[in-house]
């Protein structure tokens, strides 16, 4: 921070009114957070669904009866669909304005 904050002293001369100076950096310190955390989270979401794959082929493996591991492997496939509706969800909030009347999503984007 306090490098940021000797950068902007610097760079404040160069700027008609602080304001522009101030409001110029700031977007760029934004953006920066932004893409980072949305890396982080990317990285989350992949460290889990990777994480639910092995613990199903951990039960697929097991010597266990056959009728015991249907409920289990279909929790984990639920958990691996949510992750993907959840994501999936975040897309469509942003195309609500962008669609064609009456065009409808598709089922994919629906489930």
């Amino acid at each position: 921070m306090r490098h940021k904050w000797a950068l902007w002293q610097h760079h404040k001369q160069y700027y008609p009114e602080q304001l522009y100076g101030a409001s110029d950096m700031s977007k760029k310190q934004i953006r920066s957070l932004v893409r980072y955390e949305e890396a982080e989270r990317r990285n989350n979401l992949r460290q889990m669904k990777n994480y639910f794959y092995a613990c199903i082929y951990d039960i697929m493996r097991t010597s266990t009866p056959q009728e015991d591991k249907w409920p289990v492997l279909k929790r984990y496939k639920a958990k691996i669909v949510k992750l993907h509706t959840d994501r999936l969800n975040t897309v469509l909030l942003d195309n609500e304005d962008d669609r064609i009347d009456g065009e409808e999503p598709t089922l994919f984007h629906v489930l």
